[in-house]
């Protein structure tokens, strides 16, 4: 080819700062439009799961009844059952059930809006903290897709309505924290406030937020941090103040509540080990796609950290997560998997929401005391336990991993407090799981661990999103793929196995109507945990000490609604449901005895 006639080589140097512009330019359009985008996801995900059905899930049949008793009577009770506070959450479920009408779908679309509120609140704070989009999204899509959280979104438990004025107050605290104005404090104690009347942990993020207050003797003098102090404790004392009135006036805190003091006394020492080593797999599972993404920042921390300490912090992280795998293994491997075990052998290790056959609690008795009748997969569970401990040892190198470089000393005083307070209310919501979840009552459920996963997340994305990554770009896309790769099996997980969950409740809703319109008695049908426990709670009230009760209120099981046939019982329907995680059709059957006395 003649020379005069080739085309000219690329001006690398040109191109550069036009890529660079692009970036820049695809970055500014992400940010603009992010509410929107979040928007779209929930949305799509709606569609797909499809939360129809009047019924209640989980414990929610008692919130929903405290919602629906507010709209229908102005009077505001809540159930012996309940270990909530929940007056906050019943008040405006009972505004939206007077506005839309007391059903069962106005109270789980709410919870899914407060979920979306939560994500959108995270990506706020993240990026006004300069977190890199890619961190900050990668948080927030995986807080999103954390199966616990979605499946939790399309209930009306408490946990992601609570969460979402924790996170609301963490708003406002960084706000309060860069701009050093008063309202913003008001309003920070408000939203704890009112998540206390939600539920009562919310006093242990406002000990986190004092104390945080306190120890910032840098950016204020004493008084100054009294004053706010006061101001904080004097914005929250209300709420916390009505509600002790109120509870005094219906006779003391519930039994539920009392109960998880009175079996403080039986704790043992097995217990606390599980706990504590089930949330540190849990909040691994949780966060999969963060820590996936943040390898090559935990290099960067590594690279520039004291070498005495990086080297005790690898072998004590190397060493819990290890200890972990054996400790469950050896205990309770022996032992078949049956959803209402405390413990298990292997992940999920622990019980409520999920489950090795999918999300949501097979609440059928005696469906949840026996072997799973829906398929199960103990080898891919044996992967992610191994893909868990390895989360659990980079999560905790992560949190602790000293970066003592110019970066680490040049944050902002904003970051460093809200950071403070994120480390702060998670060990103490930690702690607290971890000592008042007895094994008599369950043991520790996981989705309570979601409101500790919450100042996790924030904590580690401040940690590690400020650190340059020069660890070369073939490493960072290769951890980029392997998270995306992680969030697309999460999305793919939470959304069929959620979808599952409506769609097998609806059918034992079904049945249980079917023979209640024929004149049965609902205290002569086992239809499960919610369904007797909406149809014959106030009957057992009646009868009297209701909280001494902890069983599924029905009397002689002639009907019985389960996932498999059982002895001594005719089989009078079997309706089927095509479950989109488990790609075949699974039945439910409705039997009546066949010796009736």
């Amino acid at each position: 080819m003649n020379p005069i006639n080739a085309p000219a080589a690329p001006d690398f140097k040109e191109q550069k700062p036009a890529a660079a512009a692009n970036i820049a330019t695809a970055r500014k359009w992400l940010l603009r439009w992010a509410p929107a985008m979040l928007a779209g996801v929930y949305l799509s995900c709606a569609l797909f799961v499809d939360p129809r059905g009047e019924f209640p899930l989980n414990d929610d049949w008692s919130y929903s009844r405290s919602a629906f008793r507010f709209a229908q009577e102005n009077r505001m009770q809540v159930d012996e059952f309940a270990a909530p506070s929940l007056v906050g959450q019943a008040f405006y479920g009972g505004l939206l059930a007077r506005v839309f009408g007391a059903y069962f779908i106005v109270l789980r679309l709410s919870t899914l809006v407060m979920s979306f509120g939560t994500a959108l609140l995270l990506w706020i704070i993240l990026r006004r903290l300069n977190v890199p989009p890619g961190i900050a999204g990668t948080a927030v899509l995986a807080w999103i897709f954390n199966p616990i959280q979605f499946c939790l979104a399309f209930t009306f438990m408490t946990e992601v309505h609570f969460l979402f004025f924790i996170v609301l107050a963490a708003l406002c605290f960084l706000l309060f924290a860069e701009r050093e104005e008063r309202r913003y404090l008001i309003a920070c104690g408000a939203a704890m406030g009112y998540a206390f009347l939600i539920r009562q942990t919310a006093l242990l993020f406002i000990i986190a937020a004092i104390v945080t207050i306190l120890l910032e003797p840098g950016r204020t003098k004493l008084l100054e941090r009294l004053k706010s102090v006061l101001l904080l404790g004097a914005t929250f004392t209300p709420f916390a103040a009505g509600y002790w009135l109120w509870i005094q006036g219906q006779g003391g805190s519930t039994p539920a509540s009392s109960r998880k003091f009175e079996l403080l006394r039986h704790m043992t020492a097995e217990q606390v080990v599980g706990n504590a080593l089930g949330l540190l797999f849990y909040l691994s599972f949780m966060l999969v796609p963060l820590w996936v993404y943040l390898i090559p920042r935990l290099i960067h921390m590594w690279n520039h950290s004291n070498p005495t300490a990086r080297t005790i912090w690898l072998f004590t992280w190397c060493s819990i997560p290890c200890f972990g795998l054996w400790w469950f293994h050896f205990h309770y491997s022996r032992s078949p998997y049956l959803p209402s075990g405390a413990f298990h052998g292997q992940m999920p290790f622990l019980l409520n929401v999920l489950y090795d056959t999918g999300l949501g609690p097979l609440t059928l008795d005696p469906t949840y005391y026996g072997p799973p009748p829906t398929p199960g997969y103990p080898n891919l569970w044996l992967a992610i336990t191994l893909v868990t401990a390895v989360g659990g040892f980079l999560l905790g190198m992560l949190a602790t991993l000293d970066s003592a470089n110019k970066l680490e000393r040049s944050i902002s005083p904003a970051r460093r407090s809200l950071r403070f307070l994120a480390l702060l209310s998670f060990a103490a919501i930690a702690a607290f799981e971890i000592v008042f979840s007895h094994t008599q009552e369950g043991g520790l459920f996981d989705r309570h661990l979601l409101i500790a996963a919450f100042p996790l997340t924030l904590f580690v994305c401040l940690r590690a999103g400020k650190a340059n990554t020069p660890v070369g770009l073939r490493s960072t896309s290769f951890c980029s793929a392997s998270s995306a790769a992680a969030l697309g099996l999460l999305v793919c997980f939470s959304i069929t196995a959620t979808h599952d969950y409506l769609a097998w409740n609806r059918i034992r809703w079904e049945l249980g109507d079917k023979v209640l319109r024929q004149g049965v008695d609902p205290l002569a049908i086992a239809g499960g945990f919610e369904f007797n426990g909406w149809h014959n709670y106030d009957t057992f009230r009646a009868r009297g000490n209701i909280g001494k009760i902890f069983y599924w209120w029905y009397d002689d099981p002639i009907y019985l609604i389960t996932m498999e046939p059982q002895e001594g019982y005719q089989v009078l329907v079997c309706k089927e449901y095509y479950s989109w995680l488990h790609r075949r059709h699974l039945p439910l059957y409705l039997s009546k005895k066949t010796e009736i006395r």
